[in-house]
């Protein structure tokens, strides 16, 4: 009975992780998901919508039969403009190099970025949200520097890299993430090849 209600409870949160993302998704498209963890939304990307995804991270949790590359945290192993969409989904805010990862996204990427980021508006959204992701970085064994940045801060980084803003939907705080998360969808074009341009 717990299995069963576990099982349920990991279908609801996996069919609303694909929510979030699939309307900014082409049937067809070429996709990577970067920082894909376990890779069941990438898994529902091709199944829903028949496209050819592939799964990067720094560790290797996969577990569907989607191609899986394990790569260093700093450059993407793909080349320029090889994907039209690249997921980022509630990556950021465990890596201390937001705008490197950011910047390698927007290189292998042709049409848009797609960002999921917890965004936390006040000390408790942030205290909850750093106590809830501390638990599952533990029980997949990695580190969680809680890097978390207000809608307001991400926007100022978009705008400081060149990435346009062509889509924000807000995600209120629900039971039990009681903290703000937030979709950007990012045209990838200035900020590559030089983000300093």
């Amino acid at each position: 009975m717990a299995t069963e209600k576990k099982k349920n409870t990991s279908e609801k949160l996996l069919e609303w992780r694909y929510g979030l993302v699939a309307p900014y998704i082409n049937p067809g498209e070429r996709v990577l998901d970067l920082g894909a963890g376990t890779g069941w939304v990438g898994k529902r990307i091709a199944e829903r919508k028949g496209c050819d995804v592939r799964l990067v991270d720094v560790l290797d949790c996969n577990e569907t039969d989607l191609p899986h590359s394990v790569y260093d945290g700093h450059t993407v192993p793909f080349a320029d403009k090889e994907f039209d969409v690249c997921l980022l989904m509630f990556v950021l805010h465990h890596a201390l190099n937001q705008e490197e990862i950011l910047r390698e996204a927007a290189r292998v990427t042709r049409r848009r970025i797609v960002l999921v980021e917890d965004t936390p508006r006040n000390f408790v959204e942030r205290a909850i949200d750093s106590l809830c992701d501390t638990l599952m970085s533990l029980e997949h064994g990695f580190f969680n520097p809680a890097n978390y940045r207000r809608i307001e801060g991400w926007r100022a980084i978009f705008d400081q890299m060149g990435l346009a803003l062509r889509g924000q939907d807000v995600v209120p705080p629900f039971f039990p993430f009681y903290y703000t998360k937030a979709v950007f969808a990012l045209d990838p074009g200035p900020a590559f090849p030089d983000a300093a341009a």
